[in-house]
């Protein structure tokens, strides 16, 4: 199993962590969402972290799991469009780390 990892905070902003493991056949095992910043209701973070393991880390169908859970959510110090790419850039390295070979 390997594990990616993406901070992001603005200026004046809240800070969110991402963390994505992903067993050595590129399947998201466990998604971690942390940080400073508030989500109402917070359970939606809860099945945002359920819903998507499962999934191919290159998976295109994650940010639309993504996108449906969180269009019912506030995130109170922090933009959805940040959240997105926070992700984005994650799976990103996720899936590129898996086409090459996860244990490189």
């Amino acid at each position: 199993m390997i594990e990616f990892s993406k901070s992001f905070k603005k200026p004046q902003g809240k800070l969110l962590n991402l963390v994505v493991r992903v067993s050595n056949d590129c399947i998201i095992k466990d998604l971690v969402v942390s940080g400073d910043f508030f989500a109402y209701p917070p359970e939606n973070i809860d099945e945002l972290q359920s819903r998507i393991k499962g999934f191919n880390v290159c998976s295109e169908e994650i940010l639309k799991q993504v996108i449906k859970v969180l269009s019912n959510t506030v995130l109170a110090g922090l933009e959805l469009s940040d959240f997105l790419s926070t992700l984005r850039e994650v799976l990103n390295e996720g899936c590129r780390r898996c086409r090459e070979g996860v244990s490189k």
